[in-house]
Order: C-alpha cells, then structure tokens, then sequence
C-alpha cells in the first residue's frame, strides 16, 4: 500500500495533480506513518508555496509523537539555509533537541538519522569544527545502512556524503560516494549541480 500510494504521488505531481498527490501522501501518512510520504508531502507543499508557519501548524496535530517530532524539526532544518547568526543557532538547536527528546523512537528511522545528518552538516559549513563533520558522518552512513533497495534514499545519501567529505577536503573519499550517486537517476536539477560542483 506504502509503496504503490508514494508511487502514485510520483506520478502525479509532475502532472500538475498536485491535490491528489497531497492526498495520496497524506493516506499513507496517516495509515502507516511513513516518514518518507510526510517528507514528501511537506516538500510538496513547499513548492507550492505554504509557509513554513502553516507546515508547523500541521505538522502538531501529527498523531504519533515520534512522526510529530520528525516533522518538526525537519520543518525547522528547512528554514536554516536562510538564517544567519543566532538566528541559525537557535533553529539549529532547537531542530536537534526535538529529535533528541524523542530519539528512543527515532533513531531506527533513516530519515530521522538522514535529517541529524543534515543539520550537523549545516552547523559544520558555518563554524568549519571537524567533530560536527564526523558527527554527520556517522548518522548519515547509519542511514545508508538502512536505506535498503530505496534508491531515492540511496541517492540522496551517497549525495550528501560525498558533498561533506568534498567540503572536509577528504577527496577520494567524496569520490567513492559521488561515483555510485551518479549512476543513479537523477530527481531533479538543483540536486544534480550540487553534486557536479562537489565533482
């Protein structure tokens, strides 16, 4: 049921459907509470212009308290490309403290490890501190362990290692995962300049 809804959203987004795309992602949400239809379903709603004030107000009325949580600070981590400062930091923190007080349930879910990936990686690229890199490292390559025959997981993992290790200066590392994230297909344009740059 996952799977074939997820699938069905694919599709229709593209095609300008996005009101049953929406629909399609927000059953599978609230039948099985997958973490990958609620990622879909709040990047969905970001292109189509929802603030991220009004994905907040949805994301607490979430039922299970680990997918409310997740929501919440993946919310938060889509806000921090654009914060400077404190402003960054308070967000930053605030997005990890959320996933930490409910880590007992999230941290088995890869997309929970994938998001702590992410924000450690961002606080890296602002302070240039190594233990934030490796700290990233490690929840990102957890992740991937857990990824199995998800291919758009895959990708965006392989694609976000080998982006830090490029940033750390680790070049044949970056290089071990850059090579397999471009055998991949390919979602979209931006994702795939990002990893041309790192190449």
């Amino acid at each position: 049921f996952r799977r074939a809804m997820i699938g069905r959203a694919n599709r229709r987004a593209p095609q300008g459907k996005v009101a049953e795309a929406l629909a399609a992602l927000d059953a599978v949400t609230d039948k099985t509470g997958s973490f990958e239809s609620l990622v879909a379903s709040i990047d969905l709603r970001r292109r189509g212009g929802d603030s991220l004030d009004s994905l907040r107000a949805s994301a607490v009325k979430l039922g299970p308290p680990g997918l409310r949580a997740f929501a919440t600070a993946y919310i938060a981590a889509a806000a921090l490309p654009s914060l400077e400062g404190s402003a960054f930091e308070d967000a930053s923190a605030a997005a990890l403290a959320t996933v930490r007080r409910n880590w007992a349930e999230l941290r088995g879910k890869r997309a929970a490890r994938a998001l702590v990936g992410e924000i450690l990686q961002q606080r890296f690229l602002r302070t240039g501190d190594l233990q934030l890199a490796e700290r990233a490292n490690v929840h990102d390559l957890v992740a991937l362990d857990q990824v199995r025959k998800n291919a758009r997981y895959r990708a965006m993992l392989l694609g976000n290692l080998g982006m830090l290790h490029e940033r750390v200066g680790n070049y044949r590392i970056a290089l071990s995962y850059l090579e397999p994230r471009d055998a991949l297909p390919w979602h979209d344009d931006e994702t795939s300049l990002g990893v041309r740059l790192a190449y």
